[in-house]
């Protein structure tokens, strides 16, 4: 939870840096895709963005800020600072089998986990006067955990002769672990009309503070079969199957963000 002395800090040590990067005007055009520069700040007297345009916080930098006297939104707009998804695990190998007699199936690889989503980004919203003529959300969510990797299958035994048991069938490989989701930022909104934002949040300003989604765990390989024992009664067995793969673990989903109101400048 951001605390409000918190907020007021962060608020009062960026004052210095907006007043030197201030823009005027700054018009973002339908569809346009809009990137905060590596100060994770936007300072501008009048921002415009028109419909479908968007507007990426820096990545570079966990605390961005937005700071507009008026903003003018059209319909499909997006400021985006949600996190990234992780990669998926890769499956683990199949087991090999062996033609020559009498030998056992090798096991599958394990599978390897998933990589875990990073967090959203903390965003700073200060606007003397917000109008949404459509649509505008602000999405600062976790981005989710990978899947496992399934394990690799195991190998099949070889068949067995009048000298030796059929071989035994490799063990299937473990299944990789899910990957935790990761944590979605939170939003703090600055405005000294504070009850004209609230009553557009859920309508046409939207919030996305989900946690990212927790990364299932991967099955486990399948077990080789075991080779068969020769057609002759003469003591020697059929080999035995393997044993299947472990499933991994599924991950954790990550923690919501929250939305408060602070100080404007």
């Amino acid at each position: 939870m951001i605390r409000f002395g918190l907020v007021v800090w962060l608020i009062v040590n960026s004052i210095t840096s907006w007043s030197q990067d201030r823009v005027d005007r700054l018009v973002i055009k339908s569809k346009e895709v809009f990137k905060i520069d590596n100060s994770g700040s936007l300072n501008v007297d009048s921002l415009i963005i028109e419909d479908s345009a968007r507007i990426e916080l820096n990545r570079s930098e966990q605390d961005n800020y937005i700071r507009a006297r008026v903003i003018l939104a059209g319909n499909g707009v997006v400021i985006s600072g949600a996190g990234i998804n992780g990669e998926p695990g890769k499956s683990g190998s199949t087991g090999k089998s062996y033609i020559t007699p009498c030998q056992s199936g090798m096991p599958g690889a394990d599978g390897s986990s998933g990589r875990p989503g990073t967090n959203g980004l903390n965003l700073y919203f200060f606007v003397d006067v917000l109008s949404v003529s459509g649509s505008m959300m602000i999405d600062l969510s976790g981005g989710s955990g990978g899947h496992g990797g399934c394990g690799g299958n195991g190998g099949d035994g070889s068949p067995g002769t009048l000298h030796c048991n059929g071989g035994t069938g490799g063990n299937g490989g473990n299944g990789g672990n899910g990957a935790s989701g990761g944590d979605s930022g939170n939003l703090t909104i600055g405005s000294a009309n504070e009850a004209s934002i609230r009553k557009l949040i859920g309508s046409s300003l939207i919030f996305r503070n989900y946690g990212g989604k927790a990364g299932l765990g991967a099955r486990g390989g399948v077990p080789g079969y075991a080779g068969l024992g020769p057609s002759t009664q003469s003591g020697y067995r059929h080999g035995k199957d393997g044993k299947e793969g472990k499933y991994g673990a599924h991950g954790v989903r990550g923690k919501d963000g929250m939305l408060s109101f602070g100080l404007t400048q």
